[in-house]
């Protein structure tokens, strides 16, 4: 989420306290359309990011599938290839 902040707050607010306002702000329109949010703790991300030797934004992905039970779907073959366990192609996706 604080990427959607990021990329659609204006330039003369970026870097400023008003930051984790509008994320708050985002927080609550989502949770009140009954979506369900969830997070990976930074500490386990940094940790499978160092251990697979991925990105941070990867990692984050890659523990949020490992937390909820899940695979990642995509067809970035050296992220499958480090991480088979939690990812799978989109064909095999759709087979399933």
């Amino acid at each position: 989420m604080s990427n959607l902040v990021v990329k659609n707050l204006p330039d003369a607010l970026r870097g400023k306290a008003e930051l984790p306002s509008a994320l708050a702000t985002l927080d609550v329109a989502v949770r009140g359309l009954g979506l369900v949010l969830h997070d990976a703790p930074h500490a386990d991300v940094l940790m499978l990011a160092q251990r697979l030797a991925v990105s941070a934004y990867d990692a984050r992905c890659l523990a949020l599938a490992q937390t909820l039970g899940q695979r990642v779907v995509t067809e970035d073959l050296p992220l499958g290839r480090k991480a088979p366990h939690l990812t799978q192609s989109l064909a095999d996706a759709l087979a399933a």
